[in-house]
């Protein structure tokens, strides 16, 4: 438990300190206009409060991700770019859909936008939580049973019970559960909406090599892996606490 509350401790340092980095880098990007900078203070400080908020509560009753927090204090960028008349960007669907109120598409899907110290946290921080929360589990969705029967053992062998869904409302249903993994078979119909709906979770994706345009809007949407089949049942990295 000792291990969890340092790794949040770090993860909450980490993303609070990016933040308004991140935000200065992004509005030039989009060539929009300098912000408040009193304004943008007051909201790293606030994020930082609710981020140390949230980590410091055991694993079993975090209802939201550190990274759904980070998302949510765009809110006030947001805000503040509509009152100055800025016209928003034309964005994906599928943006739109995981993350609506980022009118002005500001807001991370991952935290390896972030850069590589808080990417390290949030994975540290990740192991951590698998660690400490009893009988974690692995979410797949894909409607290929032998790629089920493939996964079992494999997730077996590192200490997680893997449930499977064939359908977008079974996997909604699932990670209600708070699951320390999600896999996503990008030939299943739902895969895109599935990445979308799993920020708050540590997402592996895979798919057949030749289907280069769904890995690149799966990594997009903030898949934190995206493989090839082949590579992705060949080897055992991508899992929490895996090694190649």
């Amino acid at each position: 438990m000792k291990q969890f509350d340092q790794a949040g401790r770090r993860l909450a340092e980490a993303m609070a300190a990016a933040f308004r980095p991140y935000l200065k880098a992004k509005t030039r990007e989009r060539g929009y206009p300098s912000l408040d900078e009193a304004l943008l203070e007051m909201t790293a400080n606030h994020l930082k409060s609710e981020l140390t908020e949230l980590l410091g509560q055991p694993a079993s009753v975090q209802r939201r991700s550190p990274l759904q927090v980070f998302q949510a204090a765009f809110s006030e960028p947001n805000r503040l770019l509509a009152e100055l008349g800025t016209e928003p960007p034309a964005r994906d669907p599928m943006a739109v859909r995981a993350l609506p109120g980022d009118l002005y598409d500001l807001a991370p899907a991952s935290s390896s936008e972030l850069g590589e110290a808080v990417w390290e946290a949030h994975l540290a921080w990740g192991l951590a939580k698998a660690a400490a929360v009893k009988n974690p589990v692995a979410v797949l969705l894909t409607a290929n049973l032998m790629d089920r029967s493939k996964l079992e053992p494999i997730f077996d062998a590192h200490g997680l019970e893997l449930e499977t869904a064939d359908t977008f409302d079974r996997f909604e249903d699932l990670l209600a559960r708070s699951p320390a993994q999600v896999v996503i078979d990008l030939t299943h119909p739902a895969s895109e909406e599935a990445v979308a709906a799993s920020a708050a979770f540590r997402v592996v994706a895979y798919g057949p090599h030749v289907d280069e345009d769904a890995m690149a809007r799966a990594r997009m949407l903030g898949a934190n892996d995206v493989l090839t089949r082949s590579s992705f049942f060949r080897q055992s990295g991508w899992i929490v606490g895996g090694s190649v």
